[in-house]
């Protein structure tokens, strides 16, 4: 019984390892060496971590539910015209619940920390990815040369988003004091080879009056906003930052990163699908503007394999102690 109630009992963060602790967040730790079950459990139990579970985990179920609504009210869903979309889809909810088991399951050890946020990463590369297919093919301008080479651009895109994940992985064991510009640095390219086709729509929009969509405006403008607050809330660290201890439990800044990203996506899911239709007709018509396997699946799939391979050599490298995270030094240095 005491074991039970201790394994329940919430830390502070001089009470627990650095490899733990985040950035003036001071209390409502879970203790290190929960059970598989336990970290499940914890879910429906009030810590530091609870938040950021939830506000990934919900939009990943209500994307799943959308897939599944928008595929049964639409004949021949799953058609070539659709795989983009279908790619995007993946990358979504594919980091929504890489990032929700990775804070289930943080406080089970150090290696299963390690490897379950780099999973998380690998997440955020393939929604990048996944978005920037969909990006490419639904909403580049008919006559943009992206479309004309998009075998070569959808490549590049892949080869950015898995060096950006890995760039991302290594900052959890080097450049500790730039770690979390770093990360927002390893996939601010990968969101511009995102934003590059609409700029190019608008700016031929605005000047020659061709390619225009103001039907979908709003929405892009939307999620250039949540764009930029999900970044400014991840590497200022802000409200925690100025009222250490006050925002352990809710409004941290990493729970409004989460909220951030979730309206990202959910507002990508929403102009997507208006892109497709409005300009189906015209973009079907241009050379290279019908989707297929080679140009959506193969590649999404490659970079994911990939991902995998270059998480599992991480996990053993963590596992044999040949990396190790670059918290201890942070604490060493106080």
């Amino acid at each position: 019984m005491e074991s039970s109630r201790s394994k329940c009992s919430l830390l502070r963060c001089d009470e627990i390892d650095a490899v733990y602790v985040e950035p003036f967040i001071l209390s409502g730790y879970r203790r290190p060496g929960l059970s598989w079950w336990q970290c499940i459990k914890h879910a429906f139990v009030l810590h530091n971590d609870v938040g950021n579970f939830w506000t990934h985990f919900i939009p990943f179920l209500l994307w799943v539910w959308w897939l599944v609504a928008i595929s049964v009210s639409e004949e021949n869903f799953f058609q070539p015209y659709n795989y983009p979309l279908l790619c995007f889809w993946f990358g979504a909810c594919s980091y929504a619940l890489f990032s929700s088991l990775a804070h289930m399951f943080a406080c089970k050890s150090f290696l299963v920390h390690t490897t379950c946020f780099i999973f998380d990463y690998l997440g955020i590369a393939m929604y990048a990815l996944g978005a920037n297919i969909g990006s490419l093919f639904y909403v580049s301008a008919t006559s943009s040369p992206l479309l004309q080479n998009r075998t070569w651009v959808i490549w590049t895109e892949a080869m950015v988003a898995v060096t950006g994940f890995l760039t991302c992985s290594l900052s959890r064991f080097y450049w500790k004091k730039y770690r979390f510009v770093v990360r927002v640095g390893s996939y601010a390219i990968p969101y511009f080879f995102g934003v590059g086709p609409y700029a190019h729509r608008q700016a031929l929009c605005i000047f020659y009056g061709t390619d225009c969509v103001p039907q979908t405006f709003y929405f892009h403008m939307a999620a250039i906003v949540f764009a930029n607050l999900l970044a400014f809330f991840f590497v200022t660290k802000i409200p925690e930052r100025f009222f250490p201890g006050k925002f352990d439990y809710f409004f941290q800044s990493h729970q409004l990163f989460h909220v951030c990203a979730a309206c990202l996506t959910s507002v990508q899911m929403y102009y997507t699908p208006m892109e497709m239709a409005i300009r189906r007709t015209v973009l079907i018509e241009v050379p290279g503007g019908q989707p297929t396997w080679q140009t959506t699946f193969l590649p999404f799939v490659c970079a994911l394999m990939l991902g995998v391979g270059m998480t599992g050599c991480l996990g053993y490298l963590t596992y044999a102690g040949v990396l190790t995270t670059n918290k201890n030094d942070e604490r060493k240095n106080k």
